[in-house]
């Protein structure tokens, strides 16, 4: 399953995430991986908090950066479709 504009996306309750220094960590529970999130990722996986609908969070990256529009969603595509790979974001039904 991929993710789309339409999907709404939440973070999986499998991963605990803190933040050190100016970065955030994120530890898979199940599989013991650890990712490291830079500052426009950290600011993603904030959203994920609560179910979202892609196309929002989108359109509040592209006001909060203020960069050209397809490349914030075609960067943030990507991103959220590692995440999902990863099993650190699901896709909510």
């Amino acid at each position: 399953m991929s993710i789309q504009e339409s999907s709404v996306i939440i973070r999986s309750d499998h991963v605990l995430s803190t933040e050190i220094d100016d970065e955030v960590v994120l530890m898979h529970t199940k599989n013991g991986q650890y990712y490291g999130l830079d500052a426009i990722s950290g600011y993603i996986w904030q959203k994920l908090e609560a179910p979202i609908l892609v196309s929002d969070l989108f359109s509040q990256l592209i006001q909060e950066y203020q960069g050209e529009e397809e490349r914030i969603r075609l960067d943030s595509l990507r991103l959220l479709d590692k995440m999902l790979t990863s099993k650190l974001i699901e896709i909510k039904d």
